[in-house]
């Protein structure tokens, strides 16, 4: 296999050692797969050649960024690793037409440095900004804070060039694999909307002392189309980021609202918040899930937080929650957002680690997609749901 693959990406750009193959067996999650071979193309028709051979042989193939996926997104199961990292170029950065062409491999915050020289950002940059690369971004379908007035990514992608796990290259492709964890196709690069950065903003942190009020003020602030970040923060991890042991909401507008004006008091609450994993960890609750929830469903997860008095965070304007545990996998968490009806992902998508608790939805778009693009369950097998 090596030979052959060699003759494909060069020599330098085929691993099979045991330690190459073990480091890459792993992601953020912990889970240990198997790596055959680990691969490094450069071009388009690297990686066909390479989904031709996987087709013809029946050997799964697993596209990877830099690994800090935390639900088994990238662990391989006896399968081919696609390290993306060579398709590392901005192609285009068109301030007129406010759009980006950029490579998968690409850093996030590499694209970053390069936008900010100009006063732009990216629509949406993940707090883990320098070990998510833009084919992460687009996998896992990422939001940010900033995503209650934002939205996720997808809805600033204008096109993604992709090859599909029978080898076919689309130079427009479907924007559907967007989120779908690397399942059915490898997304090769993305022309992405960009924006002039944020000038005049404000910020208001407030405490409730029930969760009622809590969520009614949520209600009240989510009607405000100035507001760009509402994000909670429960008792528990309040006190451990040094703030009142209140139900608190952190709010940032594009306006002149906020009663925090100063750039420095601004910059210490979203920092607070940023520190808010780190903090958990420190206290013993190292290992971070999430949800998406509505309404009552609120309710009951931060009560529930509330009575077994763990941290909790989340962008709760999204309806997205982040509590943390003392280990992973917590089976009374999953069990109470299945007699709620909650999801078990809002952000971090599902992988291997949450696949029995996937959406009837998600598995019919995995379904369609795989039956179009990737009969033969090539690209990123067992992953979401399986699809044989």
């Amino acid at each position: 296999m090596r030979e052959h693959f060699e003759s494909i990406v060069g020599i330098q750009a085929a691993l099979d050692n045991p330690n190459d193959l073990l480091a890459y067996s792993y992601d953020a999650s912990g889970r240990e797969g198997k790596a055959r071979i680990v691969l490094f193309p450069s071009t388009e028709e690297h990686i066909r050649k390479i989904l031709t051979y996987a087709n013809r042989t029946n050997i799964p193939v697993v596209p990877r960024g830099l690994g800090t996926n935390a639900l088994g997104q990238v662990v391989p199961e006896n399968a081919i690793v696609i390290d993306m990292a060579r398709f590392d170029r901005t192609h285009t950065v068109n301030l007129k037409e406010g759009w980006v062409h950029v490579d998968a491999g690409v850093v996030v915050s590499d694209l970053q440095h390069i936008l900010e020289k100009h006063d732009y950002t990216l629509p949406v940059t993940p707090q883990s900004i320098t070990s998510t690369t833009i084919g992460a971004l687009l996998a896992t379908n990422q939001l940010d804070r900033r995503s209650h007035k934002n939205g996720r990514i997808k809805e600033h992608v204008l096109s993604i060039e992709i090859i599909d796990g029978t080898g076919k290259h689309f130079v427009d492709g479907n924007k559907e694999f967007i989120g779908m964890e690397g399942c059915g196709a490898i997304i090769l690069r993305a022309k992405i909307q960009i924006y002039p950065r944020p000038k005049k903003l404000t910020s208001t942190q407030k405490t409730y002392d029930d969760v009622t009020s809590l969520l009614a003020a949520v209600d009240e602030y989510a009607q405000d189309l100035t507001i760009l970040s509402l994000e909670y923060i429960n008792p528990t991890l309040a006190k451990g980021l040094g703030m009142q042991a209140k139900h608190t909401l952190l709010i940032e507008y594009a306006s002149e609202k906020g009663e925090l004006v100063n750039e420095e008091q601004q910059q210490a609450i979203w920092d607070a918040r940023a520190r808010a994993w780190d903090v958990a960890a420190e206290n013993g609750y190292p290992y971070i899930e999430d949800c998406q929830a509505t309404g009552e469903q609120l309710y009951d997860i931060i009560s529930w937080c509330d009575e077994i008095d763990i941290p909790l965070a989340g962008h709760i304007g999204l309806g997205i929650l982040h509590p943390f545990f003392e280990k992973q996998e917590p089976q009374d968490f999953y069990h109470l957002l299945e007699s709620i009806g909650a999801e078990a992902s809002g952000q971090f998508g599902y992988g291997l680690v949450k696949k029995r608790y996937v959406s009837d939805h998600m598995k019919s778009k995995l379904i369609k997609l795989k039956d179009e693009y990737d009969y033969n369950d090539i690209i990123n097998r067992g992953k979401i749901h399986d699809y044989v």
